[in-house]
Formats: structure tokens, sequence, C-alpha cells
């Protein structure tokens, strides 16, 4: 057998591996709404966090996993001297605060790895560059990545996102919410990511922002372009 059969191999599976983070989406609206988010802020990065102030790393420990909501953000390599799998942590400043409470201009801590195909927006995470997302913790480390709900604030969906946090309205059944077009009327869940449920100013709940009535009907996980 050739030599070079195993290693052309394990070459094609490293490929495979490097090229590994998928994820879906969630709708917007359920991000306001779940109970298990306590808040979504709009920050801006100050600055990098040096190493020495950062907490020693375990070396027994394989990966670090994030206890922030949601769920679906990827686990991140372990640091290590290889610029590849390196995190980045970055010190924050609170902007605004779209769901819960806190203190404007308070620091917090973002972290993330440097392998987009990972997961990993470590490179984005530059001074001067603001993000919205959602965490449980004002005061514990935040981990980011791109299966995370975190957007870069004046990003190409920026403009979908902002609407949907300022205005949901949460108090509205998304069953008895409408969107009129034209003739046709649909009653119930809107699917356009960009949508949000509002009331009226005859207290009616209604979907804005969506395209259209077809918008609605495609997968939550499909983005607009």
């Amino acid at each position: 057998m050739n030599s070079s059969i195993p290693l052309l191999l394990l070459l094609v599976g490293l490929l495979g591996v490097a090229h590994s983070c998928s994820c879906g989406r969630r709708r917007y609206n359920a991000e306001v709404c779940d109970d298990r988010v306590k808040y979504i802020i709009k920050v801006k990065i100050v600055g990098d966090v040096d190493e020495k102030d950062q907490e020693p790393f375990d070396n027994d420990q394989d990966y670090a996993d994030s206890t922030d909501w949601p769920p679906l953000t990827t686990s991140i390599p372990a640091s290590t001297s290889t610029n590849w799998y390196r995190i980045r942590t970055v010190k924050a400043k609170i902007l605004h605060f779209y769901k819960g409470k806190g203190e404007i201009g308070a620091d917090i801590i973002l972290s993330s790895g440097m392998m987009d195909s990972m997961c990993g927006i470590g490179n984005w995470l530059e001074k001067g560059e603001k993000f919205a997302l959602s965490t449980n913790s004002l005061t514990e480390p935040v981990t980011m990545g791109l299966c995370a709900f975190n957007f870069k604030v004046g990003g190409w969906e920026w403009e979908s996102v902002e609407p949907v946090l300022k205005n949901h309205d949460c108090d509205c059944k998304i069953q008895e919410c409408r969107l009129r077009e034209n003739r046709k009327v649909l009653r119930g869940m809107c699917k356009d990511t960009a949508a949000y449920c509002a009331r009226d100013d005859k207290g009616k709940c209604r979907w804005y922002n969506a395209e259209s009535i077809s918008s609605c009907k495609p997968s939550p996980y499909l983005r607009r372009s």
C-alpha cells in the first residue's frame, strides 16, 4: 500500500474539520421574548484584555464551552500557542439595553475563538467595533461566535435586527398577529426573520417589517439577503 495514501486521507479529514461551522439561527423575536434570555445589549469594544489579567488555563481541559444563552454557541477549542486556536478576550462598554436593566457604561468582557471555520469571531473583535448580543450575565465573560445571538452594529444584517429588538411586543400572542397584503391576510406565525409583532393604533397585534406574506412562510433559519 502506498504510504502517501494515509497521509492524503488525513489531510482530507482535516479539511473537513476546518470547515465545520454550521448552525441555524432562531428568529430575532423569539430571542427577545424567551424568558431564559435575561439581557440583550449593545456594546462598544474598548480594547483587548492582557493575557496576564486573564484566568490561568487548565491544561487538563480540552474545550472551553459557553454557558451563556443561546445553547447554539459552538464549543471553542482551548487556547494554545497556535494562533488558529487562540481565544481573543476583549473589554467592552455597555451602550444600550434592549432587554433587561443594568448600568449604561459598565464594562463587560467578551471572548471568542480566532478561527471562523470553528465559529469564532475573534478577528472581528476590534477596538471601536459595536455589537449587539444576548447574555444571562453582565459580570461573567460572554462567549461570542458565529452561532451565538450576536450581531455587528452597522453590519449587513443589523438593519433587520434592530427594529425587532426595539419594537417587538412580547404581550402580543403570535397566533393572533396578522399581516394584510391587498386582499390576503396572514394570521399567526410569520417566519420572516426581520418581522416583529406590535400593536397598531387600534390596539390590534400586527406584523411589521416583513417583506411580504410569502417571506413569512420560509424556514426561520433562512436569512433575507
